[in-house]
Formats: structure tokens, sequence, C-alpha cells
């Protein structure tokens, strides 16, 4: 494949299909793909295992197919839903400029419910995709049978480390999407998850760091308007944090929210 920015769009749907594909055939073997509707466009379904409804929801700059090595496990038990986010994996182009984030969390998770005629659900979501469920959670508690957050769901406080503060400065912006993000390796992948997401690179196979090249050369407009939407200079944005809807002293008060929310 092509690796210049004349490239269309179609090219990197393609060649994402493939290497996700060769993945999960590894990994998840089984595993079911659809494209489903919500009110913004449509995106990718990963789908395997029948029973209780569980809907995966991936973290920032992700897509649905990380989920792959539990999807098996998952399956037993469930009907597992992995989603590709606006604007994430295969989902169609989204842009969140001017978006109030966990509004357009609310109303995905709605949508894509609805469509799926589902009444209620177990949700699972990491690190900006717990944000997005925990959105959803908050406006429509009573659809949500558990909520599991995974790792430190996004939200969680205000301040970040360093170098994401300085992402969100005018220059460094303009320096890091230019020379890293619209431009992504192996390397570069590899890097990035050392530094932040994984203890044991070793462990990444390359297949799954190759599917993660692709979704970023595919989607990296999207990302970009989405950090810009949660990261200013002193961190997370502070209408987006969310700990305090989460965490009680009291455990009174936890019972009084839970009751008040299924109300």
């Amino acid at each position: 494949m092509a690796t210049t920015g004349t490239v269309q769009a179609t090219d990197f749907d393609r060649a994402i299909e493939r290497a996700q594909a060769a993945y999960l055939d590894r990994v998840a073997p089984g595993y079911r793909t659809r494209r489903v509707r919500w009110s913004g466009g449509t995106t990718q379904l990963i789908e395997m295992g029948s029973g209780e409804p569980l809907l995966l929801i991936h973290g920032g700059g992700g897509y649905a197919a990380q989920w792959g090595p539990i999807l098996c496990g998952l399956a037993k038990r469930h009907r597992v839903l992995a989603i590709d986010r606006p604007g994430h994996g295969l989902a169609d182009p989204f842009d969140y400029k001017g978006v109030d984030v966990l509004e357009h969390c609310h109303r995905f998770v709605a949508d894509f419910l609805a469509g799926e005629k589902l009444q209620s659900v177990l949700i699972a979501g990491n690190s900006m995709g717990g944000l997005c469920a925990s959105a959803f959670a908050f406006q429509s508690a009573e659809r949500v049978r558990h909520l599991l957050l995974i790792g430190f769901p996004a939200g969680m406080r205000r301040n970040l480390p360093l170098p994401m503060r300085m992402a969100a400065l005018p220059i460094v912006k303009t320096l890091l999407r230019e020379a890293v993000m619209k431009r992504p390796t192996r390397q570069r992948a590899q890097g990035m998850w050392k530094r932040f997401l994984v203890a044991h690179l070793d462990r990444v196979p390359q297949d799954f760091m190759d599917l993660e090249v692709l979704c970023q050369r595919r989607n990296v407009s999207t990302w970009i308007s989405l950090m810009d939407r949660l990261i200013d200079s002193r961190g997370f944005r502070p209408e987006l944090v969310i700990s305090d809807r989460l965490w009680f002293d009291d455990p009174n008060a936890v019972i009084e929210a839970v009751h008040t929310a299924l109300a």
C-alpha cells in the first residue's frame, strides 16, 4: 500500500480491513463484523458469542479490534459488542470541533442501543471509553446493568503528565502533529506505547502494531480534533473531569445517588 498523502480513505479502509482480519482471525476466531448506524453516521461493530449483551468501548486513539485478545473469553458468557467510536477504527470520520463531548458520548451509545433494540446492557470502557461509558450512565443509569471502568478512565483528574499538557501548546501542537502524528511508523507507535501504555513492549505483537499505524494514518484528523476538545495547557478540560460524580466519601451518599439515578 502506498503511504503518501495522496492515498484515499477507501485505500486505508481496505488495508485496515485486511490487517484487522489477519489479527482477529489469529486472536479471536469466530468473530463477526458489520456496519451499524447512529445519528452521526455509521461505524463498525465486532461481535462474538451469545447471551447477556456486553458493550465494549475502546480508549482514545484506539479501535474496537484492540479488545481482540479477550473476546473469546468474554464470549463464553456474553454477546460481546465491541464498537469503533466515531472517527476511530473503521468508523466514519468525525470532527469533534465544538462538540459537547459528554453529550456526544451519551447520544452515540443511546443511538447504538436503540439500533440494536437493547433496553439495557453491561458496559465496559477503557480510558476515553470509560469517560464515554460514564457519560451514558450519568443520564441513562436505568439502561446500564453494570458499569466497568478499566484502567484509569479519562476524566478522573484534571492534571495530566507534562508531555501531554505541552502537546496542547500551539507551537508544540503544530510540531508534534506535523512531525509525528501525521507520519506514523511502527517504530513511533512502539515508542508511544512503551512510554504511556505498556510495561512490556516485547509482548505486543507486530501485526497489532501494524494495525495501529494504519488506523492512525486513516483517522489522524479525527484524533487531533478530539485532543483539542479534551486537553488544554493545564490538563484535562475542567468540564470533562467526572471524578466528583463517581466517588463519594459517604457510603450513604452512594446509595442515595444510585436510587436517585434509577428513580
